[in-house]
């Protein structure tokens, strides 16, 4: 009889087999609660401890916000629980294309991780500036002509043009 265990909730009645399930749920929820909090604490270690390398780091740290926060009464509202969708496919939509340029050019990054642009091409989509035209200089002979009074044109009539 020793290879043999006994199931005692076969003995019990039906009202305390009821309880007893309760109760197990409980205390496994309890468990699995205490080991998400725990987790979920070293996550928020981990997401302190550094400032993010890049914008994909950045994005992370968002979302898990976002994901933390989404099931408050304030986000539970429809507009922003749709703004908060939006925002994780522009997130998406975005970090699938970092890469590349906004004109479709991939960049390059040097070795600090910082986008250079290749010679000859500018960033962004301004025109470059247009030098000044020169002015013609002056010399000292033009000067006294410019102090001349002009003739005046003769009045017109008036009524005519």
């Amino acid at each position: 009889m020793v290879g043999r265990t006994t199931d005692l909730d076969e003995r019990r009645g039906v009202i305390a087999r009821k309880e007893t399930e309760l109760r197990r749920l409980r205390l496994g929820v309890k468990a699995d609660q205490d080991a998400l909090r725990a987790r979920q604490e070293e996550l928020e270690a981990h997401l302190v401890a550094a400032p993010a390398n890049d914008w994909a780091a950045a994005v992370e740290k968002v979302r898990y916000l976002l994901d933390l926060m989404g099931p408050t009464l304030l986000a539970q509202d429809a507009r922003r629980q749709r703004l908060i969708e939006q925002l994780n496919e522009d997130f998406d939509r975005l970090l699938a294309g970092h890469d590349e340029e906004p004109g479709g050019a991939p960049s390059r990054r040097n070795d600090l991780g910082e986008t250079t642009m290749p010679r000859g091409e500018q960033r962004g989509n301004r025109e470059s500036k247009k030098p000044k035209k020169e002015k013609p200089k002056t010399t000292a002979a033009a000067a006294p002509s410019a102090m001349q009074p002009k003739a005046s044109a003769p009045p017109r009539p008036a009524g005519k043009k």
